[in-house]
């Protein structure tokens, strides 16, 4: 009878089973712990995820309501993203496909093609925004539209530029408003120094009335002796000495030295009389004239008028002197703006000079010296006058709305908040101020000179 117990080799085994089926036990147990711990992350995350696709559809919603064009690129100009605005003001239709190519790939040519890629390089090479750069986009199609464009760097984590923003507002409706503000304000003015201009054009215009008056009485006197010569000469048969002395009698009416020295200077005087008229209505109507938005400008020209125009608001306080530089030639800007914008700093030269002048009642009169200058990127044009100069602290809040050191109802505190206005933000130039009290002050406005404009 064999032996039935179990030998030691099978405790062995029954013993390593059951260690093995109790570990088995234990890990199943971790198991569904990690299991449970799993399932809550992946929850977790399904409600992150559903959470994250309702933002984005939220948000893509939103960029695609935006009236103002978006778009967003990356490092090397490829578009990543834009709105149905950046192709409806472009003109790109809905169908074709922009995300990954740059603008260069673009099926469009439009002023944009030509801005995006000077503006984005500037914001990549500088690290800093372009803000409300103004441009205008004249499709085939329809009327031209005019945008406050701006472009911002995307940086990542360690601030470092990633990719750019742009953003483009519609402002055509807001520019046309401008436009009609800006000619109603060149009216005021003129309306302002409507009784300077209209001394200016009354002072030759006495001058020459008086000297017409004097040659038509002249031209009677010696209408009258021409008629006695001619009784003399056709007389019948007259005697030679009788016709002598009668012509002695006609020329003794009359001192014919005198008319022959005064009447070629009257009549020389009638005539710069009314070209000086001429010149106040030419500089009037070139004044007024609000212009065809951003176009190539005769700077020398703008200057000449507009000085004309202001002529007695700086006359009785200042000599003016012009040095404008021949090779200035055309630059592009807002025609009727810039002579504003000139036309103000010249009426605070002269006012600036007439407070220094009411110091001392014998103080000569001030001298104010209007420059222009072309250099390889800008047009400057210059505004120096002698009058009383500004502080810093004055110096510092001069383009501020409102801000005005003049007194009650004689300033608005808007002249150079305006010209602030036009040339830094409407002409993307510049505008710096060099002065110091008593030392009288000079403006210095640069205008740049590479901005294409519509043909």
């Amino acid at each position: 009878m064999s032996d039935s117990r179990p030998s030691y080799e099978d405790l062995l085994r029954t013993v390593d089973q059951q260690r093995a089926t109790i570990r088995s036990l234990t890990r199943t147990a971790e198991d569904r712990e990690a299991d449970r711990t799993l399932l809550t992350a992946i929850e977790r995350s399904e409600a992150l995820a559903q959470e994250l696709s309702t933002e984005k559809a939220l948000l893509d919603g939103v960029i695609s309501s935006i009236p103002q064009l978006t778009y967003w690129k990356d490092f090397a100009g490829c578009y990543h993203g834009h709105n149905a605005a950046f192709l409806a003001m472009r003109g790109i239709p809905h169908g074709v496909d922009v995300l990954g190519r740059t603008e260069a790939e673009l099926p469009v040519a439009d002023e944009l093609s030509r801005v995006l890629p000077e503006v984005e390089a500037q914001v990549i090479a500088t690290g800093r925004p372009v803000v409300d750069q103004q441009v205008t986009i004249a499709p085939a199609d329809g009327p031209s539209r005019s945008l406050l464009l701006s472009v911002l760097p995307q940086l990542g984590a360690a601030g470092e530029i990633e990719g750019l923003i742009g953003v483009g507002a519609d402002v055509t409706r807001v520019s046309e408003l401008e436009r009609q503000l800006n000619q109603a304000n060149r009216l005021e003015a003129i309306g302002q120094l409507a009784a300077g201009i209209a001394h200016e054009i009354n002072t030759p215009i006495q001058f020459v009335s008086d000297n017409t008056r004097f040659v038509a009485e002249s031209f009677a006197s010696i209408l009258a002796l021409v008629k006695r010569v001619s009784d003399v000469c056709e007389a019948d048969n007259p005697d030679p000495a009788e016709a002598m002395a009668g012509l002695r009698d006609a020329l003794g009416t009359i001192d014919l030295d005198f008319l022959i020295d005064e009447i070629p200077g009257a009549v020389s005087e009638s005539l710069e009389g009314l070209e000086r008229v001429a010149q106040i209505v030419r500089a009037m109507k070139d004044f007024s004239h609000p212009g065809q938005g951003r176009r190539d400008t005769d700077i020398n020209r703008a200057v000449e008028s507009t000085v004309q125009v202001a002529r007695n608001e700086w006359k009785y306080h200042a000599l003016l002197h012009l040095d404008l530089h021949p090779d200035v030639g055309q630059v592009p800007c807002y025609e009727g703006e810039l002579k504003q914008v000139v036309l103000n700093l010249i009426v605070n030269a002269a006012h600036a000079i007439e407070s220094r002048r009411q110091q001392a009642s014998d103080a000569p009169l001030g001298k104010i010296q209007i420059s222009t200058r072309r250099y390889d990127d800008r047009v400057e044009i210059s505004v120096a006058d002698d009058g009383i100069g500004m502080s810093d602290a004055v110096q510092a809040r001069i383009f501020d709305p409102f801000f005005t050191t003049k007194g009650v109802g004689k300033g608005t505190g808007q002249g150079l908040s305006m010209v602030y206005s036009s040339v830094v933000q409407k002409h993307g130039g510049a505008i710096r101020v060099e002065s110091a009290p008593d030392e009288g002050a000079r403006f210095i406005i640069a205008l740049p000179v590479g901005v294409a404009v519509p043909a």
